[in-house]
């Protein structure tokens, strides 16, 4: 019965393999299009881009990129609906977090264990999916909801800031709370918390943490100095389309040149480049070791000679890996600059014919190393 358990799952693995290998194409030839387009987008803004005074809207400037720096402000005084919490902000925000179970996996040649252990979570873990359920029950749902609010009246000097700006503020800072606030909370309340640092804790014992134990913390992003590039259109700034094809929008923390922005976007640019197309690169391979599973599952019934091919797969498949992945991206920049394409195209095919050599050459070993192991054993 195992054994057909196996081979189903190593015949399940060719099928998720193939989608494996499949979505990575699409993935690696989008990622290069994606980040030849920002990286023209953000030239063409370094380019076009005027700074200019915040205090004052000039006419002269409308439709055009513009930088600026100053203060972020508003008149908004930002609520808490079920907590006595109101903060004169930009953003407020409150953060839940529940005891509970937490299920973890690891898998070892064939066998898969599972281990428990409790810990603070941000959603919902649902104890009714994990492999061993009794004596592990999490509660179903959050006794509160996250909860998040922004200021609609945003201000930079003399102009307005247009939500696409504001969605991307994220400096918080926790707000301090006092013991006074716990005779103000609502009696609907699910227990009488506890104030722990700047936290309300919903248990009986806050040293000793049980599964259902809940707490909550309050932050706000507060009026500050900083830098934004974006549009003039009167009064308001908002995203600049440029003809490459993304639109700008860019607000940093602090006083910055355009220089600085500009340079900060692109490395920013470059490393989510590389981060996706090592991922995208590392799902290829996984997809390619699922696809040859099958190979690798008869071999093992075979003496030395599966050792030889169990050893040679994983290099084969970082080969074709090389080949098919490493051609998509030279392929992606032959269709979007040829000139640069072209040579990436021969420089993968090259490694991978060089990770094929490696393969053969590797083979044999496996094979003298699995006998070693078995006249060891005799």
């Amino acid at each position: 019965m195992s054994s057909r358990k196996g081979l189903s799952n190593v015949l399940m693995g060719v099928v998720v393999g193939i989608g494996l290998i499949l979505g990575s194409i699409v993935a690696l030839f989008w990622n290069e299009g994606r980040a030849i387009q920002t990286a023209q987008s953000l030239a063409e803004g370094a380019a076009a881009v005027v700074s200019v005074e915040s205090a004052t809207a000039d006419p002269a400037h409308d439709g055009g990129l513009v930088h600026m720096t100053g203060r972020l402000d508003s008149d908004a005084t930002l609520q808490d609906p079920e907590f006595p919490v109101a903060e004169e902000a930009l953003a407020l925000r409150r953060q839940v977090e529940m005891y509970q179970w937490h299920e973890e996996e690891e898998r070892r040649n064939d066998e898969t264990r599972y281990s428990y252990r409790t810990d603070w979570s941000s959603r919902v873990i649902d104890s009714r999916r994990f492999n061993r359920t009794t004596g592990r029950e999490n509660p179903t749902s959050m006794p509160f909801d996250h909860y998040e609010v922004r200021a609609d009246d945003i201000t930079l000097g003399a102009f307005n800031l247009s939500e696409t700006f504001t969605r991307q503020l994220d400096n918080y800072r926790t707000v301090g709370l006092e013991e006074g606030m716990l005779g103000q909370l609502s009696s609907n309340l699910p227990s009488q918390p506890h104030l722990v640092g700047n936290q309300l804790y919903f248990g009986e014992n806050p040293d000793n943490p049980q599964v259902g134990d809940t707490r909550v913390t309050f932050s706000i992003i507060e009026p500050h100095e900083a830098s934004v590039i974006g549009q003039q259109q009167g009064s308001m700034l908002s995203s600049y389309p440029t003809q490459a094809g993304d639109n700008l929008a860019m607000v940093s923390v602090g006083t910055h040149s355009p220089g600085e922005m500009f340079d900060q976007a692109m490395a920013e640019n470059v490393m989510l480049t590389w981060l996706l197309r090592g991922g995208g690169l590392f799902a290829m391979f996984l997809g390619f070791v699922m696809f040859f599973g099958p190979i690798g599952y008869v071999a093992r019934f075979i003496p030395f000679l599966g050792a030889l091919i169990v050893g040679a797969k994983k290099l084969v498949s970082a080969g074709l890996t090389m080949l098919l992945g490493g051609g998509t991206i030279a392929i992606a920049w032959v269709f979007y600059r040829p000139l640069i394409g072209i040579p990436l195209l021969l420089l993968f095919g090259a490694v991978a014919v060089g990770a094929f050599f490696l393969a053969i050459r590797a083979a044999p070993g496996a094979a003298e190393a699995e006998q070693e192991e078995v006249a060891a054993a005799v």
